[in-house]
């Protein structure tokens, strides 16, 4: 078994720490949480560990005259919706103690409220007031800063769920921001997001930052390395900054004996990759086709109940599976298989883990030697063994999941439709190829035209994602022959919405009142974002373009900007990389190529 890295062994000591507090107690989680323990442990871990129960904060559940303890566990700011939630649950219980940990440290509970620092202590106002909701001002009352703010899903990735709504700003955004300050009463006129400064943006957004910071912040001690600071776009400029200026990163660079270069970018400069529907691995299938675990960011849902003996279960008796196994390091090592291998490779690897898993339950013989090419079908095969045997079914839990997750979404019914949509972006980055830019939105609607009778174009989302595709690649360059040709998209999508053609799979984007005018205004909208997104590289001067023009031995092709920034930083001919701006210590413009060797 490979050793823990320093991060995963900071999660685990954070994760020991949490489980001393909830012996004997109600639990209670947001989304936001739930998911961090989701990566990072189990609920058998919080049972084994003496909680009473666990529960979504959200319900509202209380406690009966026996359950004297709770503890939340929330990933928010400890006000509005998040504080009623916890008003009403400690109204309705016999609560004697009661423990609160927050994401959010108190300074940054301090800044939401417009108070100094120092001036009042709003944990300690929480705590008078969860006395006197318990009617007693005598109780236990514990509220504490728990930085639950890496993930790790295989070494070398490692996911925010505390932060999974958290966005960069785009270029379009100006205008709002303008907008904002004047009800201020700011009457300065900025052009670019660059022109403003943090303390001009909306409170809201800069307590994210704040909390954005100080996740880091967490992350570093956790490495126990002192770092530099380097920023690519607007946002991720500003939470290098906050981060290079915060008080207790300034403390923990002291005592930090190793030293290292954090590198944020913000993700809306290059969407071509996010947006297209390419199936590099096999993980990459899987999250796309598979429906998400219900309140959760990052992880699927799996059916199992083909592993249920027949007649055995119905749609609401089977949980179902996952990706997340942290407690069985076997699984985790397939799982990051399937994340950093071709598919190819990843069914290899399930299939020779499958096939020790029977032989050791007795199910099957040992094979004589490992199959170079398996299929969905063999896989689905080896997986019948396992029917109507739950001793084996337990043992061998988490490798099914995996296992049936890639049958599932090898044999997904949208895989025609992904296809399509993969065939309309290659088409896309040929035609620019061969033709320049200015044609290529006429592409989309010739597509969009042609789809009357096919019905490959069966969401608003996917033809969105199509426009985030193509206005990312092209960056800024005109890709139409006349803005009436916008117009004419925006059009069909509100036709096609309006006369059922078009489904929708988010219910916040159109709402559900399906009016035309509506329908107008959000499609307007979002195509404002999409022209945002085209701007997003306009201030980058090396790294603007992610479209490489082909030559006669080699296609037109996407360059990804991560692997074009990586590139540059190890590249000797790039001694000075004027869009990677250094942070921390404010005595330097630009990164240098001996300061990310240092």
């Amino acid at each position: 078994m490979a050793a823990k890295s320093a991060l995963e062994r900071g999660i685990t000591t954070i994760w020991q720490k949490l489980l001393t507090v909830v012996n004997n107690a109600l639990v209670y989680l947001d989304s936001r949480t739930a998911e961090w323990m989701h990566w990072c442990g189990t609920l058998k871990d919080l049972i084994d560990a003496g909680a009473l129960n666990v529960c979504d904060i959200s319900s509202a559940r209380g406690g009966n005259e026996s359950e004297t303890k709770a503890v939340f566990i929330v990933g928010t700011l400890l006000q509005s919706e998040t504080l009623d939630f916890i008003h009403a649950i400690v109204e309705c219980s016999d609560f004697q103690h009661c423990t609160i940990l927050s994401t959010v440290p108190e300074n940054v509970h301090s800044f939401a409220r417009h108070a100094e620092i120092g001036e009042v202590s709003p944990f300690g106002e929480l705590s008078q007031k969860l006395r006197e909701w318990m009617g007693n001002m005598y109780a236990t009352v514990d509220v504490h800063y728990l930085p639950l703010f890496p993930a790790v899903v295989c070494p070398g990735l490692f996911i925010t769920p505390v932060f999974s709504t958290f966005f960069p700003l785009l270029p379009s955004d100006v205008p709002r921001l303008q907008k904002f300050l004047r009800s201020t009463g700011d009457k300065r006129v900025f052009n670019n997001l660059n022109d403003f400064e943090m303390s001009s943006l909306p409170h809201n957004l800069q307590l994210k930052i704040k909390m954005f910071a100080f996740g880091l912040n967490s992350l570093f001690e956790l490495l126990e390395v002192s770092e530099d600071c380097y920023g690519v776009g607007y946002l991720s400029k500003v939470i290098a900054t906050e981060l290079a200026n915060l008080p207790a990163a300034r403390m923990r660079r002291k005592s930090s004996s190793s030293r290292g270069s954090l590198i944020l970018i913000d993700r809306t400069l290059d969407l071509v990759g996010p947006s297209g529907h390419t199936f590099d691995t096999l993980a990459d299938r899987i999250i796309q086709l598979l429906p998400r675990l219900p309140q959760h960011t990052s992880d699927v849902a799996i059916d199992m109940s083909p592993l249920c003996s027949h007649g055995s279960s119905t749609p609401h008796t089977v949980a179902p599976g996952c990706l997340a196994h942290p407690r069985d390091p076997p699984t985790q090592a397939l799982l990051c298989s399937m994340i950093t291998k071709r598919q190819k490779e990843s069914l290899v690897d399930l299939s020779r883990q499958l096939q020790e898993a029977l032989t050791r339950e007795s199910l099957i013989q040992k094979s004589k030697g490992v199959q170079s090419k398996v299929t969905t079908e063999q896989l689905k095969a080896m997986t019948e063994h396992f029917r109507g045997q739950p001793k084996s079914l337990q043992r061998h839990g988490a490798l099914l999941q995996l296992v049936r997750a890639a049958i599932t979404a090898l044999k997904n019914d949208h895989v025609s439709q992904m296809e399509h949509l993969q065939a309309v972006e290659k088409g896309l980055i040929l035609h620019i190829g061969e033709h320049g830019t200015q044609s290529a939105l006429s592409e989309v609607i010739t597509a969009l035209q042609s789809d009357h009778q096919q019905s490959r174009f069966v969401a608003v989302e996917d033809i969105l994602l199509i426009l985030v595709f193509l206005y990312s690649l092209t960056g800024g360059q005109e890709c139409y022959n006349s803005p009436m040709e916008e117009e004419q998209i925006k059009n069909m999508l509100v036709n096609k919405i309006l006369s059922g053609e078009l489904k929708c799979s988010s219910e916040t984007f159109l709402g559900s009142e399906l009016s035309e005018k509506t329908v107008r205004s959000r499609i307007s909208d979002a195509f404002e974002k999409v022209r945002g997104v085209s701007l997003a590289r306009e201030e980058l001067q090396m790294f603007r373009n992610v479209f490489q023009t082909g030559t006669a031995l080699k296609p037109a092709q996407y360059q990804p900007l991560v692997k074009q920034i990586i590139d540059g930083i190890f590249s000797p001919e790039s001694p000075e990389l004027p869009d990677i701006e250094f942070k921390s210590h404010g005595l330097k413009d630009l990164i240098k190529r001996d300061s990310v060797y240092s």
